[in-house]
């Protein structure tokens, strides 16, 4: 296994949701109630890059639950809100995700609506910028990422998004809600289980896809944000060129350029798409495609770590990250200063006062 600052972050993982879980408590439950409260039926979070797509992934749980006449929530880019926004009440939510606090478009955004809209802020910067703009704030506890790439800090963010949806839900009656916030609390305990099992396993999983030219990672439900995720960490850790696609999308006019130069991931958790997926993978694996499976199955990459489908990505994230951590040193790439370090952080933060 390469050794890294980047694998140690990951590593560190399940230390950090523990703390966050911790720190956030029922603090999240009197802010639902205290949303509901104040008329609040519509909430839209928004996020850049792996803020957005710890966003997307964690309302699947919200709309997977809530009744036909509960709460409404969505997930979008936060350029692309500033340019269309939704037609929000005065009543109603914004939640801005940022792990740093300090991302330009968000913070701009929020200057403008501030008073239109309850602001609700997400973040692992106590004293950030976004931490001091916000109505209502939902503090992450991770620690110190010792990398830029986000890795450990992505799974917080999905639980406490996750820990404010469960106390809507809750606030609204619904059965499932409780039940479901008890096995959240238990995943840091499956989030070190997986990542045992991925430390053993991805060396051999690169060496396989080391020869790939492109690598595509598919999934469906809470798994499609994990692919983009996923996909994401790959360019920026590996500087593999990679995409991420729905399931059944890999299916379709994706297939015209798939080839045996071509590397083929599957976020595949237990769940309604498992099927879909693995036929997906059979079809990419005829054009003579490299196939990985990360799922239940004993070919690729196998995550043997039961869990409810809506909270997968809390429990396949770290697989992935350890993946993309082998994959980079085959292809001799440094995990920890990446190139496009310096550039991405002076384009997207406020210089420090």
């Amino acid at each position: 296994m390469a050794a890294s600052l980047f694998l140690q972050d990951v590593l560190d993982t399940p230390k950090s949701l523990q703390d966050s879980l911790d720190a956030i408590g029922e603090s999240a439950d009197d802010l639902a109630s205290n949303l509901l409260a104040h008329g609040t039926r519509r909430i839209v979070a928004l996020g850049n890059g792996t803020s957005l797509y710890a966003s997307l992934s964690s309302v699947y749980l919200h709309n997977a639950l809530v009744g036909p006449d509960g709460t409404l929530a969505w997930a979008v880019p936060t350029g692309e809100y500033g340019l269309y926004p939704s037609p929000l009440s005065a009543r109603d939510a914004i939640v801005g995700v940022s792990v740093s606090g300090e991302v330009v478009d968000l913070l701009d955004l929020f200057e403008r609506l501030r008073g239109d809209h309850r602001l609700i802020g997400v973040t692992n910067g106590p004293d950030s910028t976004l931490a001091r703009s916000v109505d209502d704030l939902i503090l992450t506890k991770a620690s110190r990422s010792l990398v830029p790439t986000s890795t450990k800090t992505f799974v917080t963010s999905v639980a406490a998004l996750h820990l404010l949806w469960l106390g809507l839900l809750k606030a609204q009656g619904v059965e499932g809600a409780t039940p479901l916030r008890r096995e959240l609390l238990g995943t840091p305990e499956q989030i070190a289980a997986s990542l045992d099992l991925a430390l053993r396993q991805a060396p051999d999983v690169a060496e396989r896809l080391a020869p790939c030219q492109r690598v595509f990672v598919f999934g469906s439900g809470p798994s499609w944000p994990l692919a983009q995720e996923a996909a994401l960490v790959l360019k920026e850790v590996a500087n593999v060129p990679a995409e991420a696609a729905h399931a059944r999308e890999m299916a379709h006019g994706i297939t015209a350029v798939v080839d045996e130069t071509v590397g083929i991931i599957a976020v595949n958790p237990p769940g309604p798409g498992q099927d879909m997926a693995r036929s997906v993978l059979e079809q990419c694996a005829a054009l003579g495609a490299v196939t990985v499976e990360v799922g239940e199955a004993r070919s690729g990459m196998t995550v043997n770590v039961p869990c409810h489908d809506l909270l997968s990505p809390l429990i396949y994230g770290g697989p992935l990250f350890i993946l993309a951590n082998e994959i980079a040193a085959r292809r001799g790439v440094n995990t920890d200063h990446p190139q496009w370090e310096a550039d991405y952080l002076r384009a997207t933060r406020r210089a420090a006062k």
